[in-house]
């Protein structure tokens, strides 16, 4: 299926990270480090590290490891740590919401894996600080498409569980956000299969 003016991304959520560093960025004496990764935002140049996993964290009964986002600006070619954000699953991506390597974007998709499904966590620096806007789960990689205008829709699948009668069927469903310049608005879900279809109905929008 040809779809004008979309450009995809696929998520391959295999337990590595995405490759969208630099290398000319600031090496960390701290070895528990294990990803760094380069965010233009505008004149701001940030810089996010992963690292983990720190202390354990026990919440009721539940025990698991905390990582950590932090986030540094860089100022004259020295670091500055403005914010950091506790994670408790493990990373699997950080990406720029970029079609291309020059674009700014001030947000920023974190792709992490829970027990049982994935989970995508949006972050936006505004007004000099880290916001969480948006996310939600699936069963699957997320998909990344991009408008001519370099605007992302995120596709979200999730296994949905059909009780009929005795039997118990799963059925796969699409959620689409769309970024309007200003915020997400998440469309659907639509049937796994419908979703590329629903998407360049979107990109009339």
């Amino acid at each position: 299926m040809k779809i004008k003016n979309l450009f995809i991304c696929v998520f391959l959520a295999a337990g590595c990270a995405s490759t969208n560093t630099v290398p000319n960025i600031p090496t960390f004496g701290d070895s528990s480090t294990e990803l760094i990764v380069n965010w233009d935002v505008g004149s701001t140049n940030i810089i996010c590290k992963y690292s983990g996993p720190q202390k354990p964290y026990t919440g009721g009964n539940d025990v698991s490891l905390k990582y950590a986002l932090t986030f540094y600006k860089v100022i004259d070619g020295n670091l500055t740590k403005f914010d950091e954000v506790d994670v408790y699953e493990t990373v699997l991506s950080i990406y720029p919401l970029r079609m291309f390597a020059s674009q700014n974007t001030n947000r920023l998709l974190v792709v992490t894996s829970g027990p049982s499904n994935i989970r995508e966590t949006i972050f936006q620096f505004k007004d000099g600080k880290i916001t969480d806007i948006s996310g939600g789960t699936s069963n699957k990689a997320p998909e990344i498409l991009y408008d001519s205008n370099g605007d992302e829709m995120i596709l979200l699948t999730e296994v949905e569980h059909v009780i009929d009668g005795n039997e118990s069927t799963d059925a796969f469903k699409t959620i689409i956000l769309k970024w309007n310049g200003q915020k997400y608005l998440q469309y659907g879900p639509f049937p796994e299969g419908m979703r590329l279809d629903k998407a360049k109905e979107l990109l009339k929008k």
